[in-house]
């Protein structure tokens, strides 16, 4: 099994976790990634501290530079990997707009299903509702209830709407 094989593996088994049903899953991504302090876990944008925990679990480890919280810590990611343009599983994506809203979000690409599509692994992300408390993750952003509200869980990407893919290959370590 390769790295890639193994990030989508490992990242597979976090699927569903967000800060309300594993809070302390999630911080684990959170604190790990991290050169400094968090206080408010619900105020991180942790997109790219769940990549980078990723990688690490994967192997990868020292890959990728701590760095300070949510979108401050997107330059780490182009200057840890190579650009592609042919991205296969496994391999990091980037979208600087996500339905219209600047973003900054960093995620795994699991899947190519075409030429203008992928399936995408993503931390802090999706239309998570828990159905014990009927907490909606977009309910809770929409009312300023947190920007760290998403989940680990798979969406479905156009191309079009990706800056640009980070390749992982063993040339990487």
């Amino acid at each position: 099994m390769g790295y890639r094989d193994l990030v989508i593996w490992v990242g597979n088994q976090e699927v569903g976790n967000s800060l309300k049903t594993n809070g302390s899953r999630v911080k684990s991504y959170i604190d790990f990634s991290c050169a400094s302090t968090v206080n408010d876990y619900l105020q991180v944008s942790w997109c790219t501290h769940f990549v980078h925990w990723l990688v690490n679990q994967a192997g990868m480890t020292g890959k990728i530079p701590k760095a300070p919280l949510g979108n401050r810590s997107t330059a780490r990611m182009p200057e840890s990997f190579s650009k592609t343009t042919s991205p296969r599983p496994g391999d990091i994506y980037y979208m600087p707009v996500v339905n219209g809203k600047s973003t900054f979000h960093f995620g795994f690409v699991a899947e190519v299903l075409s030429d203008s599509k992928i399936k995408s692994l993503d931390g802090n992300s999706g239309s998570f509702k828990d159905p014990a408390t009927n907490w909606s993750w977009k309910t809770a952003t929409a009312s300023g209830g947190g920007i760290g509200g998403g989940v680990v869980c798979y969406n479905e990407r156009n191309r079009g709407e990706i800056a640009y893919f980070l390749e992982l290959t063993p040339d990487d370590f």
